[in-house]
């Protein structure tokens, strides 16, 4: 479907029958309602780079200088903070628990009431948090930096890669993904990592992978862009190979190529 603007969009969540929210830079905010989108409120300026709702009705969305945007469950919109710091990603299991993460390490939790800041173990900016529960919370960001929370203590596992992570998913505690550059699609079964950047087959020497999101381990999907500094191979029949998005599908045996659009990177997929 597409939506009324041109800006740059990082972001979307809601409940799949509607309302719909996007966001994205200069204070934009797009809500889906049946059978359009529609801009959602005005006079906001700043940027938002994530969004996420309960499935009952309420959407929170993130961004600039700790500004948050909340869509209530009986429609109207509430303006808010959540300290200083640029927030870059936020998820919950509930209305009464919310993470969001940004710059600098920051990170924070939102109870039902209020924002309460949280010390994590890293300065390193933080573009990822995902919530299994309130004891299983995974975060990811730049420096390789991934954090998991068990309800007591914040551990990183000992892995290799010092790649700046973008995304993190788990469809359970023993699956998890991270994404990032350099290709960087990384998979925990419980037990260790595995990198599956090479299982995409991509004919791209790198690619930023800006998100990965599924509706359960058997159907996950990833949301990629050509590194801009990356030279592109020799064209394929059918393909276009400079600049543009790419999304990548795996249905519980493989990865495959799902969708292209030449003309648009593509940052979010959520469904």
């Amino acid at each position: 479907t597409t939506t009324p603007t041109i800006k740059l969009l990082s972001g979307l969540a809601g409940i799949p029958a509607g309302p719909v929210v996007a966001v994205g830079n200069n204070g934009t905010i797009l809500q889906w309602v049946d059978p359009a989108w529609s801009f959602m409120p005005g006079g906001l300026t700043s940027d938002f780079y994530d969004v996420w709702g309960d499935g009952a009705g309420l959407v929170i969305a993130v961004g600039a200088l700790g500004t948050t945007y909340s869509r209530l469950p009986d429609g109207t919109w509430e303006a808010g903070s959540a300290g200083t710091a640029d927030l870059n990603s936020i998820h919950g299991t509930g209305p009464g628990s919310v993470w969001a993460v940004g710059d600098g390490g920051a990170a924070l939790f939102f109870d039902g009431g209020g924002w309460n800041p949280l010390a994590l173990p890293t300065t390193s900016d933080l573009n990822a948090v995902f919530a299994l529960a309130a004891n299983d919370v995974w975060v990811a960001g730049d420096n390789g930096v991934i954090l998991h929370y068990d309800g007591n203590d914040w551990t990183r596992p000992s892995i290799s890669p010092t790649d700046r992570f973008f995304s993190v998913w788990a469809s359970g505690v023993d699956d998890v993904y991270v994404s990032g550059d350099n290709t960087t699609l990384l998979h925990y079964d419980g037990t260790k990592w595995k990198d599956l950047g090479p299982d995409l087959n991509s004919p791209f020497p790198s690619l930023y992978i800006h998100e990965v999101w599924g509706l359960g381990r058997n159907h996950v999907y990833a949301a990629a862009e050509l590194t801009p500094s990356s030279p592109s191979p020799a064209p394929t029949a059918g393909r276009v190979l400079h600049g543009g998005g790419w999304l990548y599908r795996y249905d519980g045996r493989s990865w495959s190529e799902f969708y292209s659009d030449p003309g648009q990177d593509i940052w979010s997929v959520w469904g």
